[in-house]
């Protein structure tokens, strides 16, 4: 299987403690996330980062897969290239790289889209809190990263019946249960013939299907309340995760969807204490080491000599402590996870050093 990335911690088996709380400001998260393409398929695909610290999940083509393809799709015409099926009115617009100017059909390189001709369509979009589909001519299964800064409010979408594309909105793992979507007002429960239905897409390239039963059902099924699969009877599904990318096949009235963030990923009430060093600007990048490992890098620069920087990492359910840099005013520091690790999340902690 092939590695490829495009944009964008620490490692996460040296982290052993959280940071006591001080007088301290804290960083926007940053982070990483990967997911599979299967060659010769379709896989269903999510940014669930951000380009800015804001934390909006809009991006435009080229700020996902780079503006020179740097993502490594497949290049050519569009009957040899990966196709990025993008929602548009309805519809889709399908995009894909040429890498040759072509006279005919008359196209230039740079991103193209099917129909289209030589428009140029590396600003297009991508919906914002949804996906899309990646028709993949590779003939294998391949990686693609993406990086950035991590949201940390509610995700909120709407819904209407029938086929919607939405994105989980961040690089961690959330199970079924977790997301809050059975509680979201867009949501209708019901049983595997009447409620909403949850396609989420598989490494594999297959999708587990699951509805939101408000109210056991019992003689002669005894099935409880919850979370269930699609064949696979009273099975407590709440703890099955969500994918990246993920179907709500709305047969309800549709409406509000609201997706929460994982535990202690929730913005705080303040990030700067009174008294404490100014608020860390974190930057997050990619970088390729002479080996041709692939890291994920975030830098900063410090603010004087007098202050520590606690690098913090994520593991599902709390903050952990990884390690403490400190530099001359102005000075470069980072830090960095091998995407091999799959996700990673990542914050940086200010508080001036003990006299």
């Amino acid at each position: 299987m092939r590695e490829k990335f495009y944009i964008l911690l620490g490692l996460i088996s040296l982290a052993v403690s959280s940071l006591a709380p001080s007088q301290q400001s804290i960083s926007v998260p940053v982070g990483f996330h990967t997911e599979v393409i299967k060659g010769n398929s379709f896989s269903l695909l999510a940014t669930n980062v951000s380009n800015d610290a804001t934390g909006s999940l809009t991006r435009t083509i080229s700020q996902a897969f780079g503006p020179n393809n740097e993502s490594g799709l497949v290049s050519g015409l569009w009957d040899e290239a990966d196709n990025i099926w993008v929602p548009y009115m309805g519809g889709y617009i399908r995009v894909y790289y040429n890498d040759k100017d072509s006279v005919f059909p008359p196209v230039t390189v740079g991103w193209r889209a099917v129909h289209r001709g030589d428009q140029d369509m590396s600003s297009l979009s991508l919906p914002p809190n949804g996906g899309v589909f990646l028709e993949s001519k590779s003939e294998e299964d391949w990686y693609i990263t993406f990086g950035g800064y991590v949201r940390e409010t509610i995700v909120q979408t709407d819904v209407t019946p029938g086929i919607n594309v939405l994105n989980r909105g961040f690089p961690a793992d959330i199970s079924l249960s977790q997301s809050g979507i059975n509680s979201s007002p867009g949501f209708t429960p019901g049983d595997s013939m009447t409620g909403d239905i949850v396609w989420c897409f598989r490494q594999d390239g297959s999708y587990d299907r699951y509805y939101f039963l408000e109210e056991g059902i019992e003689h002669p099924f005894n099935i409880t309340r919850g979370w269930k699969k699609i064949g696979k009877g009273n099975y407590n599904a709440g703890s099955d995760l969500l994918s990246s990318a993920f179907i709500i096949e709305v047969r309800g009235p549709g409406g509000r969807i609201r997706l929460y963030p994982p535990a202690n990923l929730s913005r705080r009430a303040f990030v700067t204490s009174p008294g404490a060093p100014p608020r860390p600007i974190v930057y997050p990048t990619f970088a390729i080491d002479p080996g041709g490992s692939q890291y994920f890098i975030m830098y900063w620069y410090a603010y004087n000599a007098n202050i520590n920087y606690h690098t913090e990492i994520y593991s599902p359910g709390n903050w952990w402590h990884l390690d403490t840099q400190t530099n001359l005013p102005n000075q470069p520091l980072n830090n960095f996870a091998p995407l091999s690790l799959g996700y990673g999340i990542a914050r940086v902690v200010a508080e001036y050093k003990e006299l």
